[in-house]
C-alpha cells in the first residue's frame, strides 16, 4: 500500500520521463534526460565555485596591486580541462541517442562552432532542466533585450502618473 507522498512521487517521476524533452539547438534536435544523478550537478557546482574563487582572488590582487608586479595565480582548472568538464556534464544530461548529434555540434570543424560561453550556457540550461532546480546563467549583454512595447520612460511611470498623462486635458 502506497501513501499519498509515494504515489505523488512515483507519478511525478513518471510524468517527467514521459514528457517531450527534445529541443532544437542550431537546427539539431537533442533530447535531455528526465533526471540526472546529484553527482553530475555537484561536478558543475564544484568547477564553477573553483573558478569563482580564483576570479575573486585575481580581482582582489589587481585591486590592491598599486603598480606592483605581483604574479597572478594560475587558474585552478585550465581552459581545456574546463571544456572537458562541460562536455562531460552535457553528455551526462543528454539521452545517449543525442550524443552523436552533440559531437557534431561541438566539433571545432563545425560551420559555426560553439563558443565557450555557448557551451557554458547550455550546461546551465541542462542542469536546470534535468534537476528541476532553477539555475542562473551569466547575463549576456550582447543578446537583444526583449521588447515590451513601451519606452523606459513609459514603463517607469507610476500608475497615477500614467493615468494623469493619458487623461484628457
Amino acid at each position: 500500500m502506497q501513501d499519498d507522498f509515494l504515489q505523488a512521487f512515483a507519478e511525478r517521476r513518471k510524468l517527467r520521463a514521459e514528457q517531450d524533452r527534445s529541443f532544437d539547438l542550431e537546427g539539431v534536435i537533442l533530447t535531455h534526460r528526465a533526471a540526472i544523478a546529484p553527482e553530475v550537478a555537484l561536478r558543475f557546482q564544484e568547477s564553477h565555485e573553483e573558478m569563482a574563487r580564483w576570479a575573486t582572488e585575481v580581482d582582489q590582487l589587481l585591486a590592491t596591486a598599486n603598480g606592483s608586479t605581483s604574479p597572478i595565480p594560475d587558474q585552478p582548472i585550465s581552459e581545456a580541462e574546463l571544456l572537458t568538464v562541460y562536455d562531460e556534464l552535457i553528455l551526462s544530461c543528454l539521452e545517449e541517442s543525442s550524443h552523436a548529434s552533440w559531437a557534431k555540434l561541438r566539433s571545432p570543424s563545425a560551420p559555426y562552432p560553439l563558443a565557450g560561453s555557448d557551451i557554458y550556457a547550455l550546461v546551465v540550461y541542462l542542469i536546470g532542466k534535468t534537476t528541476e532546480l532553477p539555475t542562473v546563467g551569466l547575463p549576456d549583454s550582447s543578446s537583444p533585450q526583449p521588447e515590451t512595447g513601451t519606452t523606459s520612460k513609459e514603463s517607469s511611470r507610476s500608475p497615477a502618473r500614467k493615468r494623469k498623462a493619458s487623461a484628457p486635458s
